[in-house]
């Protein structure tokens, strides 16, 4: 999830041209307004956002399989 949420700010950053340059203030009105207009991203994971700014989050469980010695997605 971390890495996903520095693909979104480079991605938004690059988007509108915010750079070390730019005004800080100018700088969070635009990164902000960008999260607000959100509406999916994809990266390792892919989200969803709702109206209010708010993302789903995709959660997986890992359990073990003992026989093959090595963790593995739980199904659904």
């Amino acid at each position: 999830m971390s890495y996903d949420a520095v693909l979104l700010y480079a991605d938004i950053m690059r988007k509108n041209n915010i750079d070390g340059t730019t005004d800080p203030e100018k700088a969070r009105a635009l990164i902000k307004d960008e999260f607000m207009k959100l509406q999916s991203f994809s990266g390792v994971q892919n989200y969803t956002f709702r109206d209010t700014g708010d993302a789903h989050i995709p959660a997986r469980i890992l359990k073990v399989d003992p026989q093959k010695k090595m963790w593995q997605f739980a199904a659904q």
